[in-house]
Protein backbone atom coordinates (compact mmCIF):
# COMPACT_ATOMS: atom_id res chain seq x y z
CA UNK A 1 0.00 0.00 0.00
CA UNK A 2 1.03 3.72 -0.26
CA UNK A 3 -0.74 6.89 0.59
CA UNK A 4 -1.41 9.90 -0.42
CA UNK A 5 -4.22 12.98 0.00
CA UNK A 6 -4.03 15.50 3.17
CA UNK A 7 -3.39 13.62 6.65
CA UNK A 8 -5.94 16.71 7.73
CA UNK A 9 -9.03 15.67 6.21
CA UNK A 10 -9.31 12.18 8.41
CA UNK A 11 -8.90 10.26 5.56
CA UNK A 12 -6.14 9.09 3.41
CA UNK A 13 -6.27 7.45 -0.16
CA UNK A 14 -4.44 3.93 -0.08
CA UNK A 15 -3.46 2.61 -3.27
CA UNK A 16 -4.12 -1.08 -2.92
CA UNK A 17 -1.77 -3.20 -5.25
CA UNK A 18 -3.64 -7.22 -5.95
CA UNK A 19 -1.68 -10.04 -6.95
CA UNK A 20 -2.76 -11.46 -10.33
CA UNK A 21 -4.46 -14.21 -9.06
CA UNK A 22 -6.86 -11.97 -6.84
CA UNK A 23 -9.80 -11.49 -9.42
CA UNK A 24 -9.31 -14.28 -11.46
CA UNK A 25 -8.54 -17.28 -9.06
CA UNK A 26 -9.82 -15.85 -5.89
CA UNK A 27 -12.85 -14.00 -6.71
CA UNK A 28 -12.02 -10.98 -5.14
CA UNK A 29 -15.06 -7.95 -6.42
CA UNK A 30 -14.44 -5.65 -3.42
CA UNK A 31 -12.18 -4.01 -0.97
CA UNK A 32 -14.39 -3.12 2.29
CA UNK A 33 -12.56 -0.82 5.11
CA UNK A 34 -14.56 -1.98 9.05
CA UNK A 35 -13.54 0.64 11.16
CA UNK A 36 -12.52 -1.04 14.48
CA UNK A 37 -16.66 -0.26 15.69
CA UNK A 38 -17.88 -2.60 13.17
CA UNK A 39 -18.80 0.11 10.58
CA UNK A 40 -18.11 0.20 7.11
CA UNK A 41 -16.16 3.17 5.95
CA UNK A 42 -15.25 2.63 2.61
CA UNK A 43 -15.87 0.44 0.08
CA UNK A 44 -14.29 0.01 -4.05
CA UNK A 45 -15.48 -2.70 -6.38
CA UNK A 46 -12.89 -4.46 -8.23
CA UNK A 47 -13.02 -5.86 -11.98
CA UNK A 48 -12.13 -9.16 -13.22
CA UNK A 49 -8.17 -8.94 -13.46
CA UNK A 50 -7.75 -5.43 -11.92
CA UNK A 51 -4.24 -5.16 -9.74
CA UNK A 52 -4.93 -2.47 -7.97
CA UNK A 53 -7.44 0.05 -6.56
CA UNK A 54 -7.83 2.96 -4.09
CA UNK A 55 -9.65 3.02 -1.30
CA UNK A 56 -9.90 5.42 1.72
CA UNK A 57 -8.31 4.74 5.05
CA UNK A 58 -9.22 6.50 8.36
CA UNK A 59 -6.55 8.41 10.49
CA UNK A 60 -5.65 7.88 13.43
CA UNK A 61 -7.96 4.67 14.03
CA UNK A 62 -7.54 1.23 13.37
CA UNK A 63 -9.49 -0.32 10.54
CA UNK A 64 -9.58 -3.32 8.57
CA UNK A 65 -9.36 -4.07 5.20
CA UNK A 66 -11.10 -7.06 3.55
CA UNK A 67 -11.23 -8.45 0.36
CA UNK A 68 -14.82 -9.98 -0.72
CA UNK A 69 -15.66 -12.43 -3.34
CA UNK A 70 -19.00 -12.02 -5.26
CA UNK A 71 -20.81 -14.10 -3.11
CA UNK A 72 -19.88 -11.70 -0.11
CA UNK A 73 -17.25 -13.97 1.49
CA UNK A 74 -13.95 -12.65 3.16
CA UNK A 75 -11.42 -13.99 0.97
CA UNK A 76 -8.67 -12.26 3.04
CA UNK A 77 -8.48 -9.22 5.78
CA UNK A 78 -5.32 -7.03 7.57
CA UNK A 79 -5.56 -4.73 10.23
CA UNK A 80 -4.29 -1.41 9.24
CA UNK A 81 -3.69 1.39 10.89
CA UNK A 82 -2.52 5.48 9.62
CA UNK A 83 -0.87 7.19 11.81
CA UNK A 84 1.53 10.04 11.28
CA UNK A 85 2.71 9.90 7.86
CA UNK A 86 2.86 5.95 7.53
CA UNK A 87 0.51 3.08 7.60
CA UNK A 88 1.87 0.36 10.28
Amino acid sequence: MSVSEPWASGRVAASVTLTSAATTKHGVRALTVIKKDGTEFDTGTIQSGQTSKTIFLPVGKQSTLTAVDFDGKTVGSIIVKVSGNKII
